[in-house]
């Protein structure tokens, strides 16, 4: 009897907002042969302010962090939330939390009920807007955070404005390229640490399969500084667990600590990750597995198809992506920390602000409090003044310590006649002049950080580290005043005179180093020479000195003389005496 009162009380209600007295009761669905809706029965509703909904549902750019903010703590009734102004969710209020960038979980969270209440009104978007969020999460995986949530905002405030001006209505399944080159163009995506492959992780990749033979091979090149197990064979359970470092929490990871660099290869590692040496957990600074340079190895790889000496590219590339190894002959068996030079200690501002240039630009690792290798070198810095422009340059002097038997130098330990090289001269290039008629058209231009764009085989890193305010650093890329650097630069600098010559017609190329000089006969003009040059270093991403690139011209400056193509003379820069070349 009272539900058939409650029933008909209810038909009089009808055209009325729902509630819950106009939804049928349980009784009243048995009788009528029907179920009620479980809970799960419609999970996809999203319960939202309706302010909020009704800003999402017509199209405007809501930050998705709104959808994440728990209420405030007062009582809303039926009315508020009607008579709720959707502009209240469009206006950035004073709270620190809409300025948030979202992480991976967050945005999965926010969007996936940003979707569903689109989908509330128009559910054929269901599969666009799915799509969408796939390729944020793509984008997550192969950039991190927040580049893929900079791209969102980007992407979102288009669509808006697309939608409010010009009443057009853009495809979120289809990735926006010029938002993509804008946020992630310069940007290094996340590859494997173990075989440097962007389409997996590092807990996935095939090499952890064979994992005996991958632990055996770094602590076969890391044996000589690191205290591990001088067996041939080393488990890799006996090289990750170290029961002799422990701590109130347990024991370290000895391969985290070791050969791994700062990094475990063991999926679910049951050991801490505490350096051993700084006592920190999850250390933010992590030593490289790896080597890292700018260069597109593998343009220059195919760029290097043709050339005769498979050796020569063959050593060339695997120093590219392994490290270049310095040539120590004799890895230090004890640690050393040499003071630094007096030009140094009298200059600290600039020295201070030369160390965070080479931090920022990637050529050092660190600080450190303390240094994280067990055997190390920390060799003596100081500053030198350029002749001409009056800028100060950071050195680092590999020849300390001087005339000591118990701790050679690392330059000495670094064969002279393997790395001797012939350097180019300025006859050289009066020559390549005089080769061609007067009034011949020069190029020259100059790769910007040279021998820094060559990466350290990452074994030997411990012995290519300075010291400065009490803070440790170390260089992954080959410093300028070491023994091999030049004969290693070199053989990157014939590999592109080779590849200009060869795959792209220049003649006439000479280089000293990071310097390449081109000479064109008249009638060419030297246009196109200018024009491929640039082209060849922008294709392999070798950066160029931009205020050292110079040309098509009939006067140059090259090695500190000016050559004179028209007048067929060379003087020195001030200009002193003439030497002609008729």
């Amino acid at each position: 009897m009272n539900s058939a009162l409650n029933a008909a009380a209810r038909k009089d209600k009808e055209g009325e907002p729902f509630t819950l007295f106009s939804a049928p009761t349980a009784e009243e669905n048995l009788h009528s042969g029907r179920s009620g809706l479980s809970v799960r029965g419609d999970s996809d509703l999203e319960t939202v302010p309706k302010g909020l909904r009704k800003a999402i549902i017509e199209g405007y750019n809501v930050n998705l962090v709104r959808l994440l903010l728990p209420r405030d703590n007062k009582k809303y009734s039926r009315n508020d939330d009607d008579d709720e102004d959707k502009n209240v969710y469009l206006k950035q209020k004073d709270d620190p939390r809409l300025d948030k960038n979202l992480t991976i979980l967050e945005f999965i969270l926010a969007f996936t009920r940003y979707l569903n209440i689109i989908c509330e009104v128009f559910p054929q978007r269901r599969r666009e807007l799915t799509a969408y969020l796939c390729d944020i999460i793509r984008l997550s995986s192969r950039f991190g955070h927040p580049f893929f949530y900079h791209y969102h905002r980007l992407f979102a405030q288009k669509a808006e404005t697309l939608l409010q001006t010009r009443n057009i209505l853009i495809d979120w399944s289809k990735r926006d390229h010029d938002i993509y080159f804008n946020v992630f163009s310069g940007l290094r995506p996340i590859v494997c640490d173990l075989c440097r492959s962007p389409d997996h992780s590092t807990s996935f990749c095939k090499k952890i399969l064979n994992r005996d033979d991958l632990i055996g091979k770094m602590l076969s090149e890391n044996h000589d500084y690191f205290p591990f197990s001088t067996s041939s064979k080393v488990s890799f359970r006996q090289a990750l667990g170290s029961d002799d470092i422990k701590q109130d929490s347990g024991p370290t990871c000895k391969f985290y600590n070791g050969a791994g660099f700062g990094k475990c290869v063991q999926p679910n590692c049951r050991f801490l990750h505490l350096r051993s040496r700084c006592r920190v957990t999850s250390c933010s600074t992590s030593i490289p597995l790896v080597a890292t340079t700018p260069i597109d190895i593998c343009r220059l790889e195919q760029e290097l198809v043709g050339h005769p000496d498979k050796e020569f590219t063959s050593f060339l590339l695997s120093g590219l992506r392994e490290g270049f190894d310095t040539g120590i002959s004799n890895i230090p068996n004890k640690p050393l920390e040499c003071p630094n030079l007096r030009s140094a200690r009298c200059d600290p501002k600039n020295v201070t602000r030369l160390v965070a240039e080479e931090l920022n630009k990637g050529f050092l690792i660190g600080p450190y409090n303390s240094p994280p290798f067990i055997n190390y070198r920390i060799n003596p810095i100081g500053l030198v003044e350029s002749k001409y422009s009056k800028k100060k340059r950071l050195i680092v002097d590999l020849s300390a310590p001087h005339n000591d038997k118990d701790h050679p130098s690392i330059n000495s330990l670094i064969d002279k006649d393997s790395y001797s090289l012939s350097y180019v001269t300025v006859d050289d290039a009066i020559k390549s002049i005089q080769q061609l008629e007067k009034g011949t058209w020069m190029n020259k231009t100059d790769i910007q950080d040279a021998f820094k764009l060559l990466p350290i085989k990452p074994s030997l890193l411990p012995f290519y580290g300075i010291k400065w305010n009490n803070y440790y650093y170390f260089f992954v890329h080959l410093p300028f005043d070491s023994r091999s650097s030049p004969k290693l630069f070199d053989m990157l600098s014939e590999a592109i005179v080779w590849i200009a010559e060869h795959n792209y017609g220049i003649k006439n190329m000479l280089h000293l180093l990071d310097d390449f000089f081109v000479v064109d006969s008249p009638d060419d003009g030297g246009e196109r020479t200018s024009a491929m040059i640039s082209f060849i270093f922008n294709r392999l991403k070798i950066p160029l000195s931009v205020n050292k690139t110079v040309g098509p011209v009939q006067e140059i400056e090259y090695l500190g003389i000016i050559l004179d193509s028209n007048r067929i003379e060379a003087s020195y820069l001030k200009k002193k005496y003439y030497v002609s070349w008729k």
